[in-house]
């Protein structure tokens, strides 16, 4: 089964058409709105009456969408512990705002499901990028390739298909501040033997001009070094456990 997870920011604009294109490719659809003060909760609110196959969180407060993001894996998490999701499901993180088209997730799933992959992160085209935003987008990529021994080539795409089973694992480590669920959520899977594809093209629509900033950048670079330090730390306490039975 596909559930979709759809962070959303003051996104009145775009939410309802994203979710309308959503509800024909997913067996479920999980929108978290961080703290919106326009009419997206509002919005959201209303379209999810009436259907059994969505469901809405309402934050309070703007905490960025790493943490609405882990909302959402809770949220997913919970629904597996009560027998309403499986383990084998497929979680599709997408943004709301409209720069990736949901139409393209039938393919992505096909080609996820054929080359049997645990976390697939889309590899954007980044023509329309601005020079500034592809360097921030480098250096994190080639931080969190170091860190997380493998190679990515866009660590921060918001479109993402995880295994329902990775994201137990995820929120042992994830830290979740601002933008940093992205980086994050690839270093954990790399560091735990997942296999990741981060290959796929992505067509972008638009650029997204509200986004993250230099603080931003500061932060997730941060994150991915406490984030894998925490897991390799982790990991070898359990080893050193084991070697004392």
């Amino acid at each position: 089964m596909l559930i979709a997870l759809v962070p959303v920011f003051n996104e009145e604009k775009n939410i309802i058409g994203v979710l309308n294109k959503l509800e024909k490719q997913m067996r479920h659809i999980v929108i978290v709105d961080d703290g919106s003060f326009d009419k997206t909760k509002l919005l959201v609110s209303e379209w999810v009456k009436n259907k059994d196959d969505a469901h809405f969180i309402s934050l309070k407060n703007n905490r960025g969408m790493s943490y609405a993001l882990r909302q959402g894996f809770i949220y997913v998490s919970e629904k597996v512990r009560a027998g309403k999701f499986s383990i084998d499901d497929l979680v599709v993180t997408i943004d709301g705002d409209g720069q990736h088209d949901p139409d393209e997730i039938n393919r992505i799933d096909e080609y996820f499901r054929r080359n049997n992959i645990d976390v697939l992160i889309g590899n954007r085209d980044f023509s329309n990028y601005p020079r500034y935003r592809v360097f921030g987008n480098r250096l994190i990529s080639m931080l969190a390739s170091r860190l997380g021994n493998m190679k990515f080539n866009d660590i921060e795409c918001g479109l993402k298909v995880l295994k329902m089973g990775f994201i137990e694992d995820l929120l042992l480590y994830y830290i979740g501040i601002r933008y940093s669920c992205a980086c994050e959520s690839g270093i954990i899977a790399s560091l735990l033997g997942y296999k990741i594809d981060n290959s796929y093209p992505i067509r972008v629509s638009y650029y997204r001009k509200r986004g993250p900033g230099f603080l931003d950048l500061l932060i997730n670079l941060l994150s991915c070094v406490v984030v894998a330090l925490r897991l390799r730390f982790r990991r070898a306490h359990c080893r050193q456990k084991a070697s004392l039975r």
